[in-house]
């Protein structure tokens, strides 16, 4: 018994070890990763600096922007901007008012808006695949102040992700025949309320049609059931709706396309 307490101590020692060196091993890649890359990118950034002195294309509109923004003023708006003021927010939050000219004027505005705009539609659908539903809305909203296009992604998109995963899949055979037309497909996915889905390696062109009008027939067939879980993705749409007539148009400022 004694011995193999021991074998077992002598086991988990071994085991820590490992866990041990395999720790140490992903530290020291991950700060030699940082390391490259902050290099890197103070290479790029006086390389830019040097090219690029002063403020480029939109950055002007920025920084005018941006110090409006330190001044208080936060219900002015620059009529040559047209996206959201969800950058300003983030940088005044994360690095501090006193920073946020230097950020607009040194860093390219469009990338940290491109990757902001990113993170927050995948920490919306993080929190969609885990069904964190009131989290996901504030999320949806949070990433419409940095694209107002991101309402396709965390309404549209998610919510047709949502649709799928509800309505169950038919069978060939039971619901739907061996070679279904367009009329079979119709009458199937409306009288059981299920999707047309062939695998695709057995599916041709046509039944890419075949699947598409059969989700949205099977998805009329139950909607009142479909609402509820719904709801999250309405919201979100609703509140992008409410902006639109408040704003008058989808952009902000006064552009000729506005």
């Amino acid at each position: 018994m004694s011995e193999s307490i021991l074998e077992m101590e002598e086991g988990l020692r071994r085991g820590n070890d490992k866990t041990m060196e395999g720790l140490i091993g992903l530290t020291a890649s991950t700060f030699s990763t940082w390391f490259i890359i902050s290099v890197l990118s103070g290479v790029w950034h006086q390389y830019i600096e040097q090219m690029v002195p002063k403020p480029y294309l939109d950055e002007f509109f920025h920084v005018q922007q941006a110090e409006l923004y330190l001044q208080g003023h936060f219900s002015e708006w620059h009529p040559k901007i047209t996206t959201p003021p969800g950058l300003y927010g983030v940088s005044m939050f994360y690095l501090g008012v006193l920073s946020l000219v230097g950020i607009v004027k040194y860093v390219n505005v469009a990338d940290l808006r491109h990757v902001w705009s990113v993170v927050s539609v995948l920490i919306t659908f993080q929190l969609h695949q885990k069904k964190c539903r009131r989290a996901m809305i504030a999320g949806g909203i949070f990433s419409l102040f940095f694209r107002q296009t991101n309402i396709f992604w965390v309404a549209i998109f998610l919510g047709g992700l949502e649709i799928i995963r509800k309505v169950e899949r038919g069978r060939s055979g039971v619901e739907f025949p061996e070679k279904p037309t367009l009329l079979d497909i119709v009458a199937g996915s409306w009288q059981h309320s299920r999707t047309y889905d062939p695998l695709i390696s057995q599916a041709n062109f046509s039944d890419y049609v075949k699947t598409a009008l059969s989700l949205v027939t099977a998805t009329l067939a139950q909607l009142p059931q479909l609402f509820r879980f719904l709801k999250p993705y309405l919201i979100i749409l609703g509140a992008f709706g409410w902006f639109v007539l408040w704003n008058e148009g989808v952009v902000l400022g006064k552009t000729p396309y506005s």
